[in-house]
């Protein structure tokens, strides 16, 4: 799990005028439109594969974290294929073996777990596209956010 902080500045006005739970709820909800641009650019950077499903969708998920003194709001970017985090950190490969089948499903199940014990047979690199866009649009995510939270607190 990846960690970014960012500090807003230039607007102590604001922040010292503001009551601090409409600060981080106008974080909260303008987070998002600011990591449009990342999320847009994600799509193009994705490995397309043979489907293209991955590259198809993205969405941001945006939580608020209040745990006394420290407060923020944290916003997931997540694919809408369940293997898209494979994709982006990379994976071992572990061989599967036969279908399962109704009578021999403990069976398969039992030789399933002496596979995964025995350890990978290989391992798919990471593609950290991602990561990537996000690490080339930061700047530009954090400018969009102040002007955005500038444009809804200063109403």
């Amino acid at each position: 799990m990846m960690l970014e902080t960012f500090t807003i500045s230039g607007v102590p006005e604001l922040q010292r005028a503001l009551d601090p739970n409409r600060w981080w709820a106008a974080i909260e909800r303008n987070a998002p439109r600011a990591l449009a641009p990342v999320v847009n650019a994600m799509r193009s950077a994705a490995p397309k594969g043979r489907t293209g499903k991955l590259a198809r969708g993205f969405d941001t998920r945006t939580k608020r974290i209040n745990q006394g003194l420290i407060q923020g709001v944290q916003v997931d970017i997540g694919s809408r294929v369940p293997y898209g985090h494979l994709v982006e950190r990379g994976h071992k490969i572990i061989a599967r073996g036969p279908g399962r089948s109704g009578a021999k499903k403990g069976a398969l199940r039992t030789a399933l777990k002496a596979r995964r014990s025995a350890g990978a047979i290989g391992f798919v690199a990471g593609r950290f596209f991602g990561q990537r866009t996000l690490q080339a649009r930061g700047a530009q995510v954090m400018s969009l956010l102040e002007r955005l939270l500038a444009q809804e607190l200063l109403r």
